[in-house]
């Protein structure tokens, strides 16, 4: 089979591509999500003592959100 001149490949498939105005509010979203999570790991750490003895603590949460709002992130951020 013969489409527009290209010998049909089940290996070769047909790309749609986001137009370059719509790539900085993507990538600003992907920004945001990776954010929330790496911020929803670091608040559900538990404290926790492995191989000899070695204690990994736990974050304060209140700290880590003042942290955060200092550097103008997180819930408690000024809104600007």
């Amino acid at each position: 089979m013969v489409t527009d001149g290209w010998a049909w490949n089940k290996n070769v498939v047909d790309t749609r591509m986001v137009v370059d105005r719509a790539i900085s509010p993507l990538f600003q979203a992907a920004v945001e999500a990776t954010e929330a999570a790496v911020v929803n790991a670091l608040l559900s750490a538990e404290t926790l003592t492995g191989r000899d003895g070695i204690t990994a603590h736990a974050l304060d949460h209140d700290r880590l959100l003042d942290v955060m709002a200092r550097y103008g992130r997180g819930p408690r951020a000024p809104v600007s």
